[in-house]
């Protein structure tokens, strides 16, 4: 697998390190407050971060706080988001690394957060309308795609889990995992698209908890 900070010369072929510093790094934090909730960086300082980056950053970095919301991924904390530095005052969002769902591992009755907010909302399962409208105004960004894109996304994740999951080795443990993973991933997913569409007075939070294998 290549090394995405890693740039090999088709001429010859020497291969050059991409420097790469993560959020806390950029925004001058001790790794010990990467959560938000500590005091470390937020999603508003990360967004703030890429309007002078390369590569469609800021966009790659909203697609990133959504999909780690549909995929329950608690852990995405600020040293989970890094710049990559191809040259002195360029720079642009690292693809993603480290990410990894904590949905199969959920308690029933006990409300899960991510590590960074989407228009002041980082519960599981209660992102909705109003969430993704506060974070658009407060990125002037346009409400309406927002919601299309955060539906856009959650349909690919219920289309393609599937075929994810086949490709981990049958197991009995793996196979409990990833039939919880399944069912609360595409719950999930399904509750958000309808909850983005609704207004507040119509919005039901969902508690993926409740699916079991």
């Amino acid at each position: 697998m290549a090394r995405y900070d890693r740039f090999t010369s088709p001429e010859s072929g020497r291969v050059t390190r991409i420097h790469q510093e993560d959020l806390c790094q950029a925004l001058a934090t001790p790794s010990s407050k990467k959560y938000t909730a500590d005091g470390g960086p937020s999603s508003a300082q990360a967004m703030g971060l890429m309007r002078a980056a390369e590569g469609n950053s800021r966009g790659r970095l909203i697609d990133a706080l959504l999909f780690n919301y549909l995929t329950a991924s608690t852990d995405a904390h600020a040293k989970n988001y890094s710049l990559l530095h191809p040259a002195q005052s360029r720079y642009l969002l690292a693809p993603l690394y480290d990410v990894a769902s904590s949905a199969p591992f959920m308690k029933k009755g006990k409300i899960y957060h991510l590590a960074m907010s989407i228009g002041g909302e980082n519960r599981v399962g209660w992102l909705r309308k109003s969430s993704l409208e506060r974070f658009a105004k407060t990125h002037d960004l346009d409400a309406g795609a927002l919601i299309s894109r955060t539906d856009e996304i959650a349909g690919a994740i219920i289309a393609n889990i599937d075929a994810v999951l086949d490709e981990l080795p049958r197991r009995e443990g793996v196979d409990r995992l990833a039939e919880m993973l399944r069912l609360r991933l595409v719950a999930l997913c399904k509750a958000t698209q309808r909850n983005i569409r609704v207004e507040s007075t119509h919005f039901k939070a969902i508690d993926i908890t409740r699916y079991r294998d």
